[in-house]
């Protein structure tokens, strides 16, 4: 008897964890300004924040940047180890902020591919975006023109204006193109 009194009296502790539970798995708490998550057989919209308001594509600007880097060691014209020179002007966006993004001070001016790959990943460097769009395709103008191109074969709709995504409201986010 003692057992199932000790019992019921744990489930009554227990009563309402449980429907703690079942509202923070209903409404999770999100600190970022916007959020979706979707269904990825369906596309159902399983929870949204602030989905409507127009916000920079900084990170996924980024990813298209890291995936052409990688595409380049695919191809084996560059390797982890390769050397990239940064332009004075470019390590200086590093640390004045002017464009956004990290403020991580890269004070060498040259760095390997697989730190500069960290560098604009982790925290974000718009100057590691650019040192390897210059590397890649000699300016940034000619290797936004490639990712614009890579985003029309991986079937999205973008328009970047730059290789971080910061700082230009012309830059449009990136949809599927039959979506």
């Amino acid at each position: 008897m003692k057992r199932v009194i000790a019992f019921l009296c744990v489930l009554v502790l227990m009563v309402p964890l449980l429907g703690s539970f079942a509202s923070a798995s209903s409404a999770p708490t999100v600190r970022s300004q916007a959020a979706v998550v979707l269904d990825y057989e369906t596309g159902e919209v399983l929870f949204s924040k602030d989905p409507d308001t127009r916000r920079s594509p900084a990170s996924m600007s980024k990813v298209m940047t890291a995936f052409i880097v990688y595409e380049e060691i695919a191809a084996g014209r560059l390797s982890h180890d390769t050397s990239i020179y940064l332009r004075p002007e470019v390590r200086a966006l590093s640390s004045n902020g002017s464009l956004g993004g990290s403020r991580i001070t890269i004070n060498n001016s040259h760095h390997t591919v697989e730190t500069l790959l960290r560098l604009l990943m982790l925290p974000s460097s718009n100057a590691a975006c650019i040192a390897m769009a210059e590397h890649i395709s000699g300016s940034e103008t000619a290797f936004v023109a490639r990712m614009n191109e890579t985003a029309k074969e991986l079937g999205l709709s973008a328009h970047f204006v730059n290789t971080h995504g910061a700082s230009n409201w012309a830059h449009n986010l990136i949809t599927p193109l039959d979506g």
